[in-house]
């Protein structure tokens, strides 16, 4: 596995076979890291498919300011470890986990781009409102505090939350044609498995509930495992 900085800034993972067919990108959740790749890398690589992760701003070894936590910086790192797998000249997927899921969901919806298959666990389809629940803050928390702390001192701000709150997959999302296949548990209490039925439906996507999951399906990884094999190849 070979460590990148990119463009400067963004800590990744590239875990690339010599014979690779094809790469998966993947996108780690809220308060974790790229280090996530360990959980899959083996079983794609072993199967000539690469993965690539990294740090989104405020995570793991970034080293961006306090408040570059936000949609747009985080959407602008996806786009360029896009860029950069690129040299490759194999066809790119996309994985997310939870906040990396809705960043996915995101970009797709933003940017009109088509990838060659989209794997999310858990995705927090709509992130504020699972912000909300999860911290117990709404917009309200700002008029009495400058910012929200999290991950050992780094800032969640206004601006940032705003981002967030505006921009509402739920109500309008477009897939642009993209293979999209969502793996969720029941018991999850995080991202509320209601909220991902209802998207899934109302966006014709694949959707396949995984009885006793809860969020981040610790319990799960082989399952997991064999569920992202036999979608991705």
């Amino acid at each position: 596995m070979l460590k990148k900085i990119i463009d400067d800034r963004i800590y990744s993972y590239f875990s690339i076979p010599d014979d690779v067919r094809k790469i998966v990108i993947y996108c780690h959740g809220f308060g974790e890291s790229k280090d996530r790749i360990n959980q899959h890398f083996e079983i794609l690589n072993s199967n000539q498919i690469g993965i690539v992760s990294f740090d989104f701003p405020c995570h793991g070894e970034d080293k961006s300011d306090d408040f570059c936590f936000n949609l747009s910086n985080s959407l602008d790192y996806l786009n360029k470890v896009i860029e950069s797998v690129k040299e490759y000249n194999v066809p790119i997927s996309l994985m997310g986990s939870s906040f990396g899921g809705y960043i996915v969901l995101s970009y797709i919806n933003r940017f009109k781009v088509k990838f060659d298959k989209v794997f999310l666990k858990y995705p927090a389809v709509n992130f504020y409102q699972c912000t909300v629940r999860k911290l117990g803050i709404d917009i309200d928390y700002f008029d009495d505090h400058e910012y929200y702390t999290f991950l050992n001192g780094r800032k969640y701000s206004r601006n940032a939350f705003v981002e967030f709150m505006n921009d509402d997959l739920m109500d309008s999302f477009d897939k642009c044609d993209n293979n999209i296949f969502i793996i969720h548990g029941d018991k999850d209490k995080t991202v509320l498995l209601s909220d991902v039925q209802e998207f899934s439906s109302k966006y014709d996507i694949k959707l396949d509930v995984i009885h006793g999951a809860e969020h981040g399906m610790k319990d799960y990884l082989d399952l997991v495992n064999k569920k992202l094999l036999d979608f991705i190849k």
